[in-house]
């Protein structure tokens, strides 16, 4: 008999729940967008700084110590990607906070086991929901008639992670997940 993968107790829902109260606590979305990640790390007791990457780390997005509650971005990055990246990083500290590793968000997840894609997976959620929250999402995507682009600047995400976003609040609504997705309101 094979064993199967234990998935952590973070679902989807479960994610969004997580952002939007850590959301509410540090006030960090009000009166404007994008979201002040700045004000989540003071809540939580984390830093990050920027590191300039070398040949080893070149394909280094994030990371995250654990120990030294640092979060790292490449400085090299876009604007948007950094800002959606420290989101990312933040999932973890969140979601992963007994790891005692250095996790490194790379665009490649070869190598990965089952159970890092997994923690990945909520990671990027968690960001998502994190930097586009749903009631903001939606409000901008009908003030601005699904205008990606204009979205993208707003949040300070790149354009595909507005696509991405779109998509998963599409799919959670064929899923009865949530209500339709142009009318919900949080």
């Amino acid at each position: 008999m094979t064993k199967s993968l234990d998935p952590t107790p973070w679902g989807n829902i479960a994610v969004r729940n997580k952002a939007l109260a850590l959301l509410k606590k540090t006030k960090a979305i009000a009166p404007m967008l994008p979201v002040r990640l700045t004000k989540v790390l003071e809540a939580i007791g984390y830093d990050y700084t920027e590191f300039s990457p070398d040949r080893e780390t070149q394909g280094i997005l994030g990371a995250i110590s654990y120990a030294n509650k640092t979060i790292y971005i490449n400085k090299d990055e876009a604007e948007e990607n950094k800002h959606l990246t420290l989101a990312h990083e933040i999932g973890h500290a969140i979601l992963h906070p007994k790891e005692s590793i250095i996790d490194l968000r790379v665009f490649s997840q070869d190598g990965l086991t089952a159970a890092e894609i997994l923690k990945e997976r909520e990671a990027n959620v968690f960001a998502h929901e994190l930097i586009m929250p749903i009631s903001e999402f939606i409000e901008a995507y009908e003030r601005n008639n699904g205008d990606t682009e204009v979205l993208a600047k707003q949040f300070l995400v790149p354009v595909k992670n507005v696509f991405k976003r779109i998509e998963f609040l599409k799919k959670q609504v064929s899923e009865k997940k949530i209500d339709d997705f142009e009318s919900i309101k949080d």
